[in-house]
């Protein structure tokens, strides 16, 4: 089954282009291998708009925008659940989804580490309330950068409630909101600002910036 996903990719393409040349441009195509949706492929343009890069399955894939060779970075032992590119527009994160070794680094060469080596658990603050709260790193998902490189929010699903966690890029100084929504894929803005989706029910909202304690603020649907 193929699936091409080269509309999501040129959309975002065109940011920073004057008026006059915004235009769908093709990209790529990528294809399923498989009908479940958790074989889903993936796409990233980078910062500049200048880089793509896109997973099918456990394969990692870097091309321009603008056209050219497609080269493949080193395989992931697993499917790859998410991309995000860095603000340096040369690294790329990548969630491995193995449970020892889930976070890496790609940069554009080829060359990969691991996310935060030797780091095993996040250790925090519980914004509201100031509790001591800690995650094993392996559960933090959905990690994105802000635009100043800076810091890099995640959330992870725990038991009945969803922590929203930021920290230092170096993977120290962690905060977390705690929410009995389902929160999920924080991003930030220009600003700096931190926004996510907060799902109940059948109800999915957005917050910018991100609500303190354990229930965000009323939000314009999703």
């Amino acid at each position: 089954m193929n699936r091409t996903v080269w509309v999501a990719f040129a959309l975002f393409s065109i940011v920073g282009r004057s008026a006059p040349e915004d235009r769908l441009q093709f990209v790529t195509t990528a294809h399923q291998l498989g009908p479940v949706n958790f074989r889903d492929p993936l796409g990233v343009v980078s910062h500049s708009g200048e880089w793509l890069a896109y997973s099918i399955a456990t394969h990692l894939y870097l091309q321009r925008v603008s056209g050219g060779i497609v080269r493949e970075l080193p395989e992931s032992a697993a499917i790859i659940r998410h991309l995000a590119w860095l603000p340096d527009n040369a690294s790329i994160a990548v969630d491995s989804g193995v449970p020892a070794s889930r976070w890496w680094l790609y940069d554009l060469s080829g060359g990969r580490r691991m996310l935060w080596e030797g780091h095993q658990t996040l250790e925090g603050i519980a914004e509201g309330t100031h509790a001591h709260v800690s995650l094993p790193l392996t559960r933090l998902e959905q990690l994105a950068w802000s635009p100043d490189g800076k810091k890099v929010a995640g959330v992870a699903h725990v038991a009945r409630e969803t922590q929203l966690w930021t920290l230092d890029a170096d993977g120290t100084h962690a905060q977390a909101v705690l929410s009995d929504a389902s929160l999920s894929f924080p991003s930030w803005s220009p600003d700096g600002s931190l926004a996510y989706l907060a799902s109940r029910g059948n109800r999915q909202t957005i917050s910018l910036p991100c609500g303190k304690g354990s229930t965000p603020p009323s939000a314009p649907e999703a």
